[in-house]
C-alpha cells in the first residue's frame, strides 16, 4: 500500500528520471526569513517507518510508487518538473504553517471527473429531502461514534452517565429531525456534552471545553492539529474518488474550503483523532510544556510536538480491526476510503448510505 510521506525539515524535492529526491537542507532563497522556521536536521518522512533518529544522509530517495500524498511542515522548494511529475501520477501536496495550520494544497488535475457524478452531488445537496438524509446518517453517526468512546471509558470506572444519556437524547432528536437546523442542533448540543467529558477523561489536564482559531491550551493545540490531519486525509478520499469536495450535506456550502471532508471527518473524530489525543495526554508521550509553545493566549504545538503527534496519528491510521460488514481486517485509513465510496454509491443511487458506527 502507498505511504503518506511527512516532511519535517528544510530542503528542496527534485525529479531525476521517474524518482524523487530530497535534498536535506540545501539552501533557500534569501528572501526567506530562516528565523522564523527554526528547524533542525530532524526528518519524519515516510508514514510506515517514521524514524525518530535524526538523519545524516544529505539526500534521500523516495520511490514515487510508494507515495499515496505529501505533508510539508517545513520550507520545501518544488521544481516545476517535480510538480508536473507529481500531478502526472496524482500526488497531493499538503501545506502546513509554522504554527501547524492547514494552508492549502496543490491538487493534481483529477482524471475521475464525471459531469454525471457532479449533477448527481449537486442534486442530492439542492433537494431538501435528499440531503436530510444523508446529513442525517452522518450525524448519527457521528453522534453514536462519540457514545462509543465516552462509553469505552465509562466502563473503565469513569462517571459519564450523564453525558452519555444525554448524548444518547440527542441521537434520538437527530434520527427525528425533519429539517437541516434541527439536526445541526442536537449535533451541537452533543458535542457539548461529548467535550464535557474529556475533563474527566483527561485528568488533571484543566480542560474547559472545545476553542480554536486559535487554540488556547495545550489540549485544544493538539485537537485542532489533530482534525486537521483527518480533514485533509478525507478530503484526498475524496478527491481520489472524483467527489466534490466542496459539496456538502452537513455543513453549509462555504468559500476556500473543502466542506464534504468536513461532513466526514466529524464520522471519525471521536474513533481516530480523539481517542489518539486521549492516548498521548493520558501518557508521558506528550508533554504540555516541552511540546507546545505560546504566543500571546495562543498555544501552538512546537516542532517536537508537531512530529509526535503526526506520529500517533499516523500509527492510528495504519491500525487494523475486524469490519464486521466487510468480514475481514482493514485498517482505519481504509476505513475511511471505504466510508467515501458508500457515499458516492449512495448518489449513484447504487445502495443506500449507512455510515460506520463503533461497536467499541
Amino acid at each position: 500500500m502507498k505511504q503518506y510521506y511527512y516532511f519535517f525539515t528544510n530542503g528542496k524535492l527534485r525529479k531525476k528520471d521517474q524518482s524523487l529526491f530530497f535534498l536535506i537542507g540545501e539552501h533557500q532563497p534569501p528572501e526567506i526569513d530562516e528565523s522564523q522556521f527554526p528547524l533542525d536536521n530532524s526528518l519524519i518522512i515516510k508514514s510506515q517507518e517514521l524514524p525518530d533518529k535524526e538523519s545524516n544522509d544529505s539526500k534521500l530517495h523516495i520511490p514515487i510508487e510508494t507515495v499515496e500524498s505529501i505533508f510539508c511542515f517545513s520550507e520545501i522548494t518544488f521544481t516545476r518538473a517535480v510538480l508536473s511529475f507529481l500531478g502526472k501520477l496524482n500526488v497531493p501536496v499538503f501545506i502546513y504553517d509554522y504554527y501547524g495550520n492547514y494552508c492549502g494544497t496543490y491538487y493534481p488535475k483529477c482524471e475521475m471527473i464525471s459531469g454525471e457524478r457532479l449533477v448527481n452531488q449537486v442534486r442530492h445537496q439542492l433537494d431538501p429531502e435528499l440531503r436530510l438524509e444523508i446529513a442525517k446518517e452522518i450525524v448519527c453517526a457521528s453522534i453514536k461514534n462519540m457514545d462509543a468512546t465516552l462509553s469505552y471509558y465509562s466502563n473503565r470506572g469513569l462517571e459519564l452517565e450523564v453525558e452519555l444519556e444525554a448524548i444518547r437524547r440527542m441521537n434520538d432528536d437527530a434520527e427525528s429531525s425533519t429539517g437541516i437546523k434541527r439536526l445541526m442542533g442536537a449535533e451541537g448540543y452533543a458535542k457539548q456534552n461529548y467535550y464535557n467529558a474529556w475533563g474527566k477523561i483527561l485528568e488533571d489536564k484543566n480542560f474547559d471545553g472545545r476553542n480554536s482559531n486559535p487554540p488556547l491550551d495545550p489540549v485544544n493545540a493538539v485537537i485542532s492539529f489533530l482534525y486537521s490531519l483527518l480533514y485533509n486525509i478525507c478530503a484526498n478520499e475524496c478527491y481520489r474518488i472524483g467527489l466534490n469536495p466542496a459539496i456538502s450535506y452537513v455543513h453549509e456550502l462555504g468559500e476556500s474550503r473543502n466542506s464534504l471532508a468536513l461532513d466526514i471527518a466529524d464520522i471519525f473524530k471521536p474513533i481516530i483523532s480523539d481517542r489518539v489525543a486521549f492516548a498521548l495526554l493520558n501518557t508521558d508521550q506528550f508533554n504540555e510544556k516541552s511540546h507546545t509553545r505560546s504566543e500571546g493566549e495562543a498555544v501552538y504545538l512546537n516542532e517536537d510536538g508537531v512530529k509526535i503527534v503526526a506520529k500517533k496519528f499516523d500509527e492510528k491510521l495504519r491500525t487494523t480491526f475486524y469490519h464486521r460488514e466487510l468480514k475481514r481486517h482493514i485498517s482505519y485509513r481504509q476505513l475511511i476510503q471505504h466510508e467515501v465510496q458508500k457515499l458516492l454509491a449512495h448518489i449513484r443511487g447504487e445502495k443506500k448510505l449507512k455510515c460506520f458506527r463503533a461497536w467499541w
